[in-house]
């Protein structure tokens, strides 16, 4: 993969209700930029973000993961997160990584308690946001009523974008509004054919309300939508941009992720009108003096970055997942940690893909990427060079809900249990071990039964 400029980076949280198609999509999206050679499937245990035995075993996400591609030349760093509530901290680190999000949701549930939640943090943290919906090809779907609801629950903000050519089992192809272009199938069967003419007034109708909400972004883009009736290609991508980055406009499109319909021009959407990360302004501190440092994704400033996760690989030790803030990072960077005060050197510099470790020979400002084998590093922790110190808002992970007692399961092996589940507390900041004053007990609490399960 080719280093990209700040400005053709798009990092993006794929959100929603569990078991309503996340990493089918990411997996989807890998594949039709080819990326992978072969489609996995969650029940093959085959997917390139659910890579952990437990993940395998039980067909559902438990940690998030890192899936870059590349597509109309930019960089789309996918984070796949889970959906499930019992892995709700899973969501706090990524959602400081990212500028924008796809929220997927089924076409055959509707609007999920995991929806309405993926929804309120995302606009808690101010992102860019378009809704997938998935599972448009299952039976009985109407696709009409999931559209009616999201506008009547969310408002005029919701755009649809994309339009599907039939639903349930006959679902076949989609419409981009935008490009006035339809496609039947999907990978080498794709082909373009006319707009359906029982879709045209359909087509119309979304065309005119994509329309009118880009020019609604500015009073320039509204004069030219009533002297003209329309805007040019160039105005419509300028106000969808401003809007989709602003919160009013959230763009709809259906796929089947299974069969990869719909997945290119949800793809397009995501490489044109996301935000890069030099639309984001950081603030941080020096915290021995207390003063403000406001910083860029600008490659001329110094590298300051923070880390959104923390791994525990079999093979390559600690990994330490990244967004880099500011600056360049290189093995030579001289590496501080401003939490813990003291100076850090990586053995390594990687993009991550799934479990893959990817070496590289640098990470510029707003890229995603790891460092392994730090010292003194945990999730949430800023990243500086030595002597230009800023130090970030940590990341809030969400109180423990449930706890249980935990015992080694023979006498004797008390330091290895209580070390591997130091380990656990590394990797998910949202699970506390602690001893009980009134019983003496050694405590593990998390968000559920199910999380503390495994």
């Amino acid at each position: 993969m080719k280093d990209y400029m700040v400005k053709d980076i798009r990092n993006i949280a794929v959100l929603g209700h569990g078991s309503e198609g996340k990493t089918t999509l990411v997996e989807s999206m890998l594949y039709a930029a080819g990326v992978t050679d072969r489609q996995g499937r969650v029940e093959d245990g085959n997917t390139v973000s659910d890579y952990d035995s437990e993940e395998i075993k039980r067909h559902i996400s438990i940690s998030a993961s890192v899936a870059p591609i590349e597509i109309h030349g930019k960089k789309l760093n996918l984070i796949d997160v889970p959906g499930y509530f019992d892995f709700a901290g899973e969501m706090a680190g990524p959602l400081h990584a990212v500028e924008g999000a796809v929220i997927v949701i089924s076409a055959a549930t509707g609007i999920s308690t995991g929806f309405e939640k993926a929804w309120n943090a995302t606009a808690k943290h101010g992102l860019a946001r378009l809704i997938a919906v998935s599972q448009v090809d299952r039976e009985h779907i109407n696709y009409r009523k999931v559209l009616d609801d999201l506008r009547s629950t969310y408002g005029n903000c919701i755009i649809p974008t994309v339009l599907p050519i039939g639903e349930g089992t006959s679902f076949r192809g989609v419409v981009d509004v935008l490009t006035g272009k339809a496609f039947i199938g999907a990978g080498k069967d794709r082909k373009e054919i006319p707009i359906p003419e029982d879709m045209a007034g359909l087509v119309e109708e979304a065309l005119e309300a994509c329309h009118e909400a880009a020019a609604s972004t500015s009073e320039e883009l509204m004069e030219k939508f009533f002297d003209e009736g329309k805007l040019s290609e160039e105005d419509m991508l300028r106000g969808l941009s401003t809007g989709i980055y602003e919160g009013s406009i959230v763009p709809v499109a259906p796929v089947s992720s299974l069969d990869g319909i719909g997945v290119r021009p949800l793809m397009y959407e995501l490489a044109m009108y996301m935000p890069s990360p030099m639309e984001h302004t950081y603030h941080g501190i020096n915290p021995k003096t207390k003063s403000m440092h406001i910083r860029h994704a600008d490659m001329s400033e110094s590298f300051t970055a923070q880390v959104f996760k923390t791994i525990a690989d079999p093979f390559v030790g600690k990994l330490s997942l990244i967004k880099v803030i500011s600056g360049v990072l290189t093995p030579a960077t001289p590496l501080f940690n401003a939490n813990a005060d003291k100076p850090e050197k990586a053995a390594g510099i990687f993009m991550v893909r799934g479990k893959k470790q990817i070496p590289v020979g640098m990470l510029c400002a707003g890229d995603i990427g790891a460092l392994s084998k730090l010292q003194y590093t945990s999730t949430g922790d800023s990243l500086c060079e030595i002597g230009k110190v800023v130090q970030y808002d940590s990341i809030d992970f969400p109180a423990p809900q449930i706890s249980l007692a935990v015992y080694a399961k023979k006498a004797g092996d008390e330091d290895k249990v209580f070390s591997g589940l130091a380990r656990l507390c590394e990797e998910m900041p949202d699970v506390i071990v602690a001893k009980d004053p009134m019983t003496t007990e050694t405590l593990i609490s998390g968000q559920g039964e199910l999380e503390l399960e495994i």
